[in-house]
């Protein structure tokens, strides 16, 4: 014990030890540029904070992988910096650069190094979308500010194919959103350059195919196993084992595709056209076994007492045949022998409920032990998929068989409802909000069973349902069970033509008369259908007769129609005569006797009623012109009655005086 603790007390200094080592060995403390913003033209340094040695050393500086400059410092010295960049003599592109900063004896040893990066000039961010680009696809480029991530509208950029060179460029700008569609015609790097007097910079981007591989075959290789990648020819492939480190390198043929063998089981990655210009690169999983894996598949998923069970074997997706498969069975207390057929499968029929196992064990393959269970069946039998709120909903459970299960445990929407089936597999229940519920069997030595249902609520429309045509009629739609009024419905009517017209508001204005269908929707409601009466317009027929004619006018609700076809049947004949302008019709007196005045019957014009009127002309005297020539024939009468005796008056008057 007391070896234990002196063994753990010297390991535990040396880790101590080798921190402190570890602590001494850097020399660098910090590295900056001054100043912490550059623009084109501008100057700046390089400062570096180190520690104090007991010797002399040697500070050199690079940029951008060059040296420009050294210094020999004290061992006390513990500020350096570099000389002086003038940008405006030494040029550099505005983007980022890098400086290295390396610690060295006088001897050249090198002690410490430290990098890092600066920009100069206000460069922009730059998105590549997708991040592979690939040939013939548009690629958007899209700018955003460094500091703010806003997008930069109307930047002008320059893009070009880098093989051709910056002559071969195309100006582009971009758009409000900060972005740039362009459309590339070769595999390789392509330039953008910024042309803008706030923004430099310069950037690259790869414009690629998708890698095409196949394999690796097998999928489920073993070790030692030979495996096959088809891959395009000079495309590189790698393996990196479990911790990322390269396991194996692989090198393509004249026609493509790599051959390999993996020693050691585990899991790997093959790394396909890591550093390939034309291809992007891709990563493939890959698992090795010790033994070839099997797999087991059980059909149906949820075995049924007294249906037939199918039990298939695969390793690396094949079928395997003639394997020994050994089922436990609930009443047996050894194992029963199989062996699969060309198909890799067996069949058995499971007669009870329990609980059964696979067990495989094969020199050529993995062990395999799965358990299985095999249940009855529940059923859940209902009259329909949808109800609607308060409706009494009843359900029968019944087995695989038919048989009317009782006892089964009923949940009604995550436990809204819960209870148990009766001794005829009955269970009752209503809801009474609207929603879709799900309804879960169980019972023991049964599978689970499950349904779901839709609770609709009920609409009714308040309106009367009739309206006289041209007339508008605002539809209010109430809750049938809360009588409050409901909002987004949608509201269709089926026209008697057979139009079907969708109202964008609840006001409907019919132009024909007939029967109309009121169709409303909603979600979470029932549909409903009213009948809608559409009503015409009614009729009234006046008449009179003046200058000899018989004029008839035609209104409705004291309004004249006009073209308004009227008849006139008198003395057993037809006239026919249409309304003028004020809904007028005229037409000549035959005579005394019976008038039949039919206005719009048929109805020929649908949105009118039709109407009838009956009259009786009779022929009418003036008196005053009758009394006359009666008059005259009268006196006439007097004078031939009295003028004979008059005349004998005379006569005999005068033979008295001769």
């Amino acid at each position: 014990m007391n070896g234990n603790k002196f063994l753990l007390l010297v390991f535990s200094l040396g880790i101590i030890l080798f921190l402190i080592s570890t602590a001494e060995a850097r020399h660098i403390v910090y590295v900056d540029i001054e100043p912490t913003e550059i623009n084109p033209g501008d100057e700046f340094k390089v400062k570096v904070r180190v520690k104090e040695t007991q010797y002399s050393k040697k500070v050199v500086f690079y940029l951008d992988d060059k040296e420009f400059c050294s210094k020999n410092v004290g061992g006390d010295e513990i500020f350096i910096y570099s000389d002086t960049w003038d940008l405006s003599e030494n040029p550099l592109d505005c983007g980022i650069h890098k400086v290295r900063v390396e610690i060295r004896k006088m001897t050249n040893e090198l002690l410490d190094e430290e990098e890092i990066t600066f920009t100069i000039g206000n460069v922009p961010s730059l998105s590549i979308i997708p991040e592979k680009p690939l040939l013939g696809d548009h690629v958007i480029l899209k700018f955003t500010d460094s500091e703010t991530n806003e997008s930069i509208k109307g930047l002008e950029v320059k893009i070009y194919y880098a093989k051709d060179g910056i002559s071969s460029a195309k100006r582009k700008r971009t758009l409000s959103n900060g972005e740039i569609m362009y459309l590339p015609m070769k595999i390789g790097e392509y330039k953008v350059v910024v042309l803008d007097d706030y923004y430099c910079g310069k950037f690259s981007f790869w414009v690629k195919k998708n890698m095409i591989v196949d394999g690796p075959h097998p999928s489920n290789p073993v070790v030692g196993q030979l495996i096959s990648l088809v891959v395009p020819p000079g495309v590189g492939v790698k393996i990196l084992d479990s911790e990322g480190g390269i396991y194996k390198r692989c090198y393509t043929g004249v026609g493509g595709g790599v051959n390999f063998t993996i020693e050691d089981p585990g899991n790997y990655t093959i790394v396909v056209g890591e550093l390939s210009a034309e291809y992007w690169g891709t990563k493939i999983p890959l698992r090795v076994y010790e033994k070839l894996p099997l797999e087991i598949k059980i059909y149906p998923p949820q075995p049924v007492v007294n249906r037939v069970v199918t039990i298939s074997a695969y390793s690396n997706g094949k079928p395997v045949k003639d394997i020994k498969i050994l089922l436990s069975k609930p009443t047996s207390t050894s194992p029963e022998i199989y062996f699969t057929n060309s198909n890799g499968t067996i069949t058995f029929l499971p007669l009870t409920t329990g609980e059964y196992a696979i067990r495989i064990e094969d020199e050529r393959y993995e062990s395999l032990i799965k358990n299985f269970k095999v249940l009855n069946e529940l059923h859940i039998n209902l009259p329909r998929k949808e109800f609607h709120i308060d409706e009494e909903i009843e359900m029968v459970v019944t087995d695989q068989n038919g048989l009317l299960i009782g006892g089964a445990s009923i949940v009604v929407g995550n436990g809204l409802i819960t209870g148990l089936t009766n001794s005829e597999g009955k269970y009752k229940f209503s809801i009474k909000q609207r929603g879709e519920f799900e309804i879960k069997v169980n019972k023991k030595n049964y599978w689970p069973s499950s349904t779901k249902i839709r609770v609709l609520g009920l609409m009714e429309l308040s309106n009367p349902l009739s309206v006289e045509v041209e007339n508008p009629i605002t539809f209010v739609v109430l809750d049938r069970k809360s009588s409050s009024e409901l909002e987004d419905v949608r509201i269709s009517v089926l026209t008697p033509d057979n139009r079907i017209i969708t109202l964008r508001n609840k006001t409907y204005i019919p132009t024909i008369s007939g029967k109309h269908i009121v169709i409303l929707q909603k979600e979470g409601y029932e549909s409903e259908n009213y009948s809608l009466e559409v009503l015409p317009h009614p009729i009234a027929i006046d008449t009179f007769i003046e200058d000899g004619k018989l004029w008839v006018r035609v209104t409705s609700r004291n309004n004249s129609i006009e073209g308004m076809k009227v008849v006139v049947n008198a003395n057993q004949k037809i006239f026919e005569n249409v309304t003028n302008n004020i809904g007028i019709a005229t037409f000549n007196i035959l005579g005394e006797g019976n008038y039949e005045i039919i206005v719009n019957t048929p109805r020929e014009n649908p949105n009118y009623a039709s109407a009838i009127k009956k009259i009786k002309i009779v022929k009418e005297y003036d008196y005053l012109l009758l009394f006359i020539p009666v008059g005259l024939v009268v006196i006439i009468a007097i004078i031939a009655i009295l003028l004979p005796s008059f005349a004998q008056e005379i006569v005999e008057s005068q033979l008295k005086k001769g």
